[in-house]
């Protein structure tokens, strides 16, 4: 295992730079910044304030570090405290055993003035429809989407029937299964659904909006 405090203490030293991502929209932003000071007391990191980074990390809050060494690559998080051009501080960096980053689709949020509707159709064991929850998309790619959803409607291994509107109008209807179901807030789970099955043009079409939603969110960022 890398220890972390004594890369980050010999590359301050030899002022060489780090690499570094952050999250905006769900889109990595990597970026090569300096150690500028690592606090005796707290542990907290000061990091170059790299304009695109800086914006990535007020958005997710988060910075991952990517370490490399001659058996495999590590990757560390912190949290942001704050960033501005004139420095990145975060808080000491901690092992991620799975990081975000390894996903093999490409995850984006949706707009908010250009939301991705879903339609869950909840069913029971003789297959009539019981109840209708409309919600919107956290985030979607090809393979999976997340959602809000009521406390108490879905467990983990459920299986639910999705109608999924696109921005463009694009309408799919897929069966999803809960593979992840996480607290969100006091009245909503969030909930990862992994399509079941799903047709080859309805994952196309997926993709292409991931794609146009990619391109939409770097502008934001060049912005």
């Amino acid at each position: 295992m890398i220890n972390i405090e004594d890369y980050l203490n010999k590359h301050m030293q030899e002022n060489k730079p780090i690499v570094v991502m952050s999250f905006f929209e769900e889109i990595p932003v990597w970026a090569r910044v300096k150690v500028l000071e690592i606090d005796p007391t707290t542990k907290n990191i000061l990091l170059e304030g790299e304009p695109k980074l800086v914006k990535a990390c007020n958005k997710s809050g988060e910075l991952f570090f990517r370490v490399q060494s001659p058996e495999r690559q590590y990757h560390f998080k912190s949290n942001v405290l704050y960033a501005s051009e004139k420095g990145i501080e975060v808080s000491f960096p901690v092992y991620q055993p799975v990081d975000k980053f390894s996903r093999r689709f490409l995850r984006v949020k949706p707009s908010l003035k250009k939301p991705v509707i879903v339609k869950v159709i909840l069913k029971n064991e003789k297959g009539d429809v019981e109840e209708e929850i409309l919600t919107k998309a956290i985030d979607i790619c090809e393979m999976g989407i997340a959602i809000p959803f009521p406390k108490g409607k879905a467990k983990k291994g459920d299986l639910l029937n999705l109608e999924i509107t696109l921005p463009n109008g694009y309408k799919l209807n897929v069966l999803g299964k809960v593979v992840r179901k996480l607290p969100l807030n006091e009245k909503e789970d969030r909930l990862g659904i992994s399509f079941v099955n799903i047709d080859l043009k309805d994952q196309d079409e997926i993709a292409k909006y991931v794609f146009v939603r990619q391109q939409e969110i770097a502008q934001e960022i060049r912005e």
